[in-house]
């Protein structure tokens, strides 16, 4: 996951020089909407806040199930993701997209490494959180890909 978000990093807020041909636009957002996606972003990093503020110091050991955490398992990193794509759709240009998707996929794999070591911290207590809780996105499940419900348990 790291890899991703470094590579995904450096295209999307434009740190390279020469890897993709530079400013290659999809389009060229009009000054009098950009100001819709700076909002957007706002709203993902103020997200990204309260699920920080939400967790408090129950970092470990315990399942944060207040704020944004009744609705996603990684509010956080959906709110960073959420001003990723604003971002992208702000500059509109290939690479920091390709960089906004790339930076998305590191996020998820860092978010299942998390989980991983929730489950061996906290046990089921976090197997029945993640069974009510989508993981990024509220209401869908994508394991197996379902909208509107939890994914079922065993064969029920």
């Amino acid at each position: 996951n790291r890899a991703a978000l470094t590579i995904g990093s450096i295209l999307l807020f434009e740190l390279h020089t020469g890897i993709l041909e530079r400013y290659h636009w999809l389009w060229r957002t009009p000054e009098s909407i950009a100001w819709i996606f700076v909002l957007i972003a706002y709203v993902g990093f103020a997200l990204a806040w309260w699920s920080y503020v939400a967790m408090g110091k129950k970092a470990r050991r315990k399942v944060a199930q207040n704020g944004p955490y009744q609705f996603v398992r990684h509010p956080m990193f959906l709110g960073i993701i959420i001003a990723a794509f604003a971002h992208a759709f702000l500059r509109g240009t290939v690479d920091v997209f390709l960089g906004a998707i790339i930076f998305t996929l590191g996020w998820y794999w860092r978010a299942d490494v998390e989980e991983e070591t929730m489950r061996e911290e906290v046990g089921t207590a976090y197997d029945d959180y993640a069974a009510r809780t989508a993981m990024m996105v509220p209401y869908v499940w994508l394991e197996p890909f379902r909208v509107g419900a939890p994914p079922r348990r065993g064969g029920e």
